[in-house]
């Protein structure tokens, strides 16, 4: 048992494991900048088809998640989440 190694002086030692500063932290100007990209190419010239906008709402933030994953984070969890609104007033936006 532990007690036992103590008394003998055979303490068990291990590595700290643990990080408090991360390798690869994360940065918020490198993943607006792939945000305005993946924005800019999926709106270019879209007119908004109801059948067609989901699909396409999709795309973006599944190219955006893979995108990120790309740039290996530690320890952020990474979640894309992508909404299609529409306005009354301006059909064809």
């Amino acid at each position: 048992s532990t007690l036992e190694m103590m008394e003998k002086g055979k303490i068990p030692r291990y590595m700290n494991t643990y990080k408090l500063w991360s390798d690869n932290p994360f940065n918020a100007e490198v993943v607006h900048k792939i945000l305005v990209e993946i924005v800019d190419e999926t709106i270019v010239k879209l007119i908004y088809e109801p059948d067609k906008v989901p699909k396409l709402a999709k795309w973006a933030s599944g190219a955006i998640r893979t995108k990120v994953k790309e740039l290996n984070f530690d320890r952020y969890p990474e979640k894309a989440q992508s909404d299609v609104v529409g306005e009354l007033d301006f059909p064809n936006v």
